[in-house]
C-alpha cells in the first residue's frame, strides 16, 4: 500500500548489471527529467570510473524513491551516450552535445521518452524542517524485544517524556514493505517526526525496525499481514515491562497496512486501549489495488483502452492467485494464460516479448505469502472485533488507498461490532503520507518538503489524551 509496492510500475523495474571501458571525462552525474500524462520524474545518471579504469553507471529516481541502482552496459565518448539495463528492457540512448548537455531519449516497453541530461554542479538536495536534531527535550532509548511467538529480537527506539510517570504510550506500525523504524519512505521520516511531536507533549513512542531489517532480526520471506501483528503485540509486552509507561494507557498507530495489522493485534489482545489507523484499510487489497490503479491511470492521462486492459489484467490475475495457492503451479499457470492472451491480441514479436517479460515481473511481486493474505483478506473480519476506543484518519487526496471507501468500511464493521466509541476523520488536501500536496500522486512525495501535516499530528496527540484520561 505504501508506494513501495504500489507505485506506477510501467517505468522503473531496475536490477543490477555490468560496465565497459570507455572516455572517463563524463564522469559525474547526470540529470534529466521524463515528463508523461502530467508526471515529472527525475533520472539522474551517475559515472564512475571502476578501479580497472572501466565505466560504469547508476541510476537514482529522486521522485520514485529509487536511489544507487546499478546499470548494466556503458558505452560512453563524443559521439554516443548509451547505458543499458537489459534486465528489465530499458536503456538511455544520446549524442553529447557539449560538456555539461546530453540530448536522447530513454527507451522502454516499446515506448521512447525524450530525456535531456545536464551535467549537475551540486548533489540533489532535500529540506525537511520537521525532522528533529539532537538534543532532544526527552529520553531516547535505543531497545531490543522478543516476539513471543517466534522467539527473536526486534530493535527500536523509546522515547519518553520528561517529568515524572507513568505516561501513556503508542507503538507505531510501518505499513507494507519492510521499513526502519522511523518508516523511511521518499526521503522522509515520517515515524521520527511523529514520535518527536508526541514525546514531547507527553506522550511515549516505541517504534521499531521491521523483521529481517535494520537491527531487528526474524525472517520476512513468508510472513503475511496476520504474522507482522505479533510483532506489534510483542512490543506493547515489552512496555509492560516499563516502569515508565502507563499500561492501561497503551495503544497502537499503523500507518496503511500498518493499521490492519494494528487491527488484527487489537481483536485478539483487550489490553490495547486505544487504536490509532493512520490511512488504513477498510476494503480489501484486491479492491485497493483496482481503485488506485484507475486513478493513476487517469490522473497521468491515460487511455481507457489502456486502463481498461491493465485492469482486466490484474483482475484476472487476483482470481488465479485466489484459486491456486501452490506457487509454482501458479507461475505455470498464469504465464500459460498470458501467453494465449497475447495471440488474441495480435503482439508482433519484439513487442510480445517485451510483454511476457513484464507479465513475469509482476507475477513475481505478487507470487508470495504476503500478497495473497493482503489480496484476500477482507479488513471488517478484524476491525467488527476491535473493541477500544479508534481514532481512524485518511488525507482526501490519498490515491493509494482511497479515504471515501476505506473510512466507510472501518466505521461500518466497528459499528457492526458494537463499538461506539469510533473517530472517523478524512483530512482535505493531503495525500497517503499526510502532507499537504497537489495531485496526491506519489512522484510528488519526494519533493515536498513537509513530512507530516502539523494538524494531523496536533488531532492524533489530543485524541490520545482525550480517550486515555
Amino acid at each position: 500500500m505504501k508506494s513501495k509496492s504500489l507505485v506506477i510500475t510501467m517505468l522503473f523495474i531496475l536490477l543490477a548489471g555490468n560496465a565497459h571501458a570507455q572516455d572517463g571525462k563524463f564522469t559525474g552525474s547526470w540529470m534529466g527529467h521524463l515528463k508523461e500524462s502530467g508526471m515529472d520524474i527525475r533520472l539522474i545518471f551517475n559515472i564512475s570510473l571502476s578501479a580497472s579504469g572501466a565505466l560504469q553507471a547508476t541510476l537514482d529516481s529522486p521522485d520514485q524513491s529509487v536511489e544507487g541502482l546499478k546499470m548494466g552496459k556503458v558505452l560512453i565518448n563524443d559521439t554516443i551516450f548509451l547505458i543499458e539495463g537489459p534486465a528489465f528492457g530499458a536503456k538511455y540512448n544520446g549524442i553529447p552535445e557539449n560538456d555539461t548537455l546530453i540530448t536522447g531519449q530513454w527507451i522502454q516497453a516499446g515506448k521512447e521518452y525524450k530525456v535531456d541530461l545536464m551535467r549537475m554542479k551540486a548533489p540533489v538536495t532535500y529540506n525537511r524542517p520537521q525532522e528533529p536534531k539532537p538534543p532532544y527535550p526527552y529520553k531516547s532509548e535505543d531497545v531490543k524485544f522478543s516476539n513471543y511467538k517466534e522467539e527473536f529480537l526486534l530493535a527500536g527506539t523509546l522515547t519518553i517524556p520528561q517529568g515524572e510517570g507513568p505516561f501513556p504510550a503508542v507503538v507505531l506500525i510501518t505499513g507494507s514493505g519492510y521499513e526502519d523504524r522511523d518508516e523511511t519512505i521518499y526521503r522522509h521520516k515520517p515515524f521520527l517526526v511523529i514520535a518527536d511531536y508526541l514525546t514531547r507533549n507527553g506522550i511515549a513512542v516505541l517504534r521499531y525496525d521491521d523483521r529481517g531489517t535494520g537491527e531487528s532480526e526474524g525472517n520476512k520471506s513468508f510472513a503475511t499481514t496476520a504474522t507482522l501483528a505479533t510483532d506489534a503485540l510483542s512490543a506493547v509486552e515489552y512496555l509492560k515491562g516499563r516502569s515508565e509507561i502507563d499500561h492501561s494507557r497503551t495503544g497502537l498507530a499503523g500507518h496503511s497496512e500498518g493499521s490492519l495489522i494494528a487491527a488484527i493485534a487489537a481483536s485478539d489482545n483487550k489490553d490495547i486501549a486505544f487504536l490509532i489507523s493512520l490511512a488504513g484499510p477498510g476494503i480489501k487489497g484486491s479492491e485497493i489495488i483496482i481503485r488506485q490503479s484507475t486513478d493513476i491511470y487517469k490522473m497521468s492521462g491515460a487511455d481507457t483502452s489502456v486502463i481498461n486492459s491493465d485492469i482486466y489484467l490484474k483482475k484476472h490475475l487476483f482470481a488465479m492467485i485466489a484459486s491456486e495457492s501452490d506457487q509454482k503451479r501458479l507461475v505455470s499457470e498464469a504465464m500459460h494464460w498470458y501467453t494465449e492472451y497475447l495471440d488474441t491480441k495480435g503482439v508482433d514479436a519484439e513487442r510480445r516479448k517485451e510483454e511476457i517479460s513484464s507479465f513475469a515481473r509482476l507475477i513475481v511481486a505478487y507470487n508470495n505469502p504476503w500478497f495473497r493474505y493482503f489480496l484476500l483478506t477482507d479488513p471488517a473480519e478484524f476491525w467488527k472485533k476491535v473493541s477500544c476506543p479508534v481514532l481512524a484518519i485518511n488525507g482526501e487526496k490519498d490515491i493509494q488507498v482511497y479515504y471515501s471507501d476505506n473510512l466507510k468500511a472501518i466505521k461500518d464493521a466497528l459499528k457492526k461490532g458494537g463499538n461506539k466509541d469510533v473517530t472517523i476523520k478524512s483530512m482535505p488536501g493531503l495525500n497517503h503520507l499526510f502532507q499537504h500536496c497537489s495531485t496526491g500522486m506519489t512522484t510528488e512525495y519526494t519533493s515536498i518538503e513537509e513530512t507530516f501535516a502539523p494538524e494531523a499530528l496536533t488531532l492524533i496527540s489530543k485524541w490520545i489524551f482525550d480517550n486515555t484520561l
